[in-house]
């Protein structure tokens, strides 16, 4: 259950969707998950629309995708986010936070649909943390190497 009811009308999140990310929608659902607004949105794209409560912090969102772009660069299938026309990962709307993703099928884990009782074992959630610690380095090495990879052509062009 989302923490704050939506500030949305379906008009206006077809017309953000449009005018934001350029894709047309013909169907919006509510999705009763998580502590955001969730959305499954249909038209040019099978979307998953996420309304984050006031104050939510963008760069948290921005952060997501990037670890999502390095997971998915590596053969990981994963939910990619859809960038804004200006390529962002995230909108920020009327003190809003909006993300649009890919929609995968499936179920979500949350307080109203918990772990299954394997998960909540204490050896694998510490393996599941050590894997999200090891694939946030990797984000940081990622940032990295796209930070200086002109640097690094040019090295290997002067050395060819």
């Amino acid at each position: 259950m989302p923490l704050e009811a939506s500030r949305l009308s379906t008009d206006e999140i077809k017309s953000l969707i449009k005018d934001n990310w350029g894709y047309n929608v013909t169907e919006i659902i509510h999705l009763p998950l998580g502590s955001a607004n969730c959305y499954l949105i249909d038209g040019d794209i099978r979307g998953f629309l996420k309304e984050f409560q006031s104050g939510f912090d963008i760069s948290v969102v921005r952060r997501e995708a990037e670890l999502v772009d390095c997971i998915s660069r590596r053969g990981i299938p994963c939910a990619r986010f859809y960038r804004t026309r200006t390529g962002d990962a995230a909108l920020n709307y009327r003190g809003q936070v909006l993300s649009l993703s890919r929609y995968i099928d499936g179920e979500t884990v949350d307080y109203t649909n918990p772990l299954p009782e394997i998960y909540r074992q204490p050896e694998i959630q510490i393996e599941a943390a050590q894997m999200l610690n090891f694939a946030f380095r990797r984000t940081e090495i990622c940032r990295e190497l796209e930070r200086n990879a002109g640097e690094i052509s040019e090295s290997l062009r002067k050395l060819v």
